[in-house]
C-alpha cells in the first residue's frame, strides 16, 4: 500500500465521521423543531380556549373576521405598549425570583435568653426588686 492510499483511506473514514456527526445534528435539529412545533400548538390551544372562555362569541368568528377583531383589538399601539409594560414587569419579577438572597450577616448581638424566674412571672413588675404585685 503507497502513501497516497494511505491517505484516501483516512480522507474518507474522516468524510464519514463528518456525514455521521451532520447526521446526528440534522436528526437534533429536527427533534427540536418538532418540540417547538407541539409547545407553541399547546399555547395555541390553551390561548384559545382561554380568549372564548373571556369572550364566548369569538367562536361565531370566520378566520378572516377573527384577524380583524384581533387587529382592532390587541394589534393596536395599546396592545404593544400594555404587551410591553406586561413583559417587563415579567422580567423585573423574574430576575427578583431569580437572585440569591445575600447571606445573613452575624452582626446583631446574641439574644439573651429569660431566666427562669422572668419565664414565671404573670405581671410586668414582676421582676424588679422593690415593687410588689397585688
Amino acid at each position: 500500500m503507497t502513501n497516497t492510499n494511505k491517505y484516501d483511506a483516512k480522507i474518507n473514514a474522516q468524510k464519514k465521521k463528518v456525514d455521521q456527526a451532520l447526521a446526528e445534528l440534522k436528526k437534533f435539529k429536527d427533534m427540536k423543531k418538532a418540540e417547538e412545533r407541539r409547545e407553541q400548538t399547546e399555547r395555541a390551544g390553551k390561548r384559545g380556549v382561554l380568549l372564548e372562555k373571556l369572550l364566548p362569541d369569538v367562536s361565531k368568528l370566520d378566520d378572516t373576521r377573527f384577524k380583524i377583531f384581533l387587529e382592532k383589538t390587541v394589534a393596536n399601539d395599546f396592545g404593544r405598549r400594555t404587551l410591553a409594560t406586561i413583559l417587563s414587569e415579567q422580567t423585573k419579577i423574574t430576575v427578583v425570583a431569580n437572585t440569591p438572597a445575600p447571606a445573613p450577616s452575624n452582626t446583631a448581638p446574641p439574644v439573651k435568653s429569660a431566666t427562669p424566674a422572668q419565664r414565671t412571672g404573670t405581671g410586668i413588675n414582676d421582676n424588679k426588686p422593690g415593687i410588689k404585685n397585688e
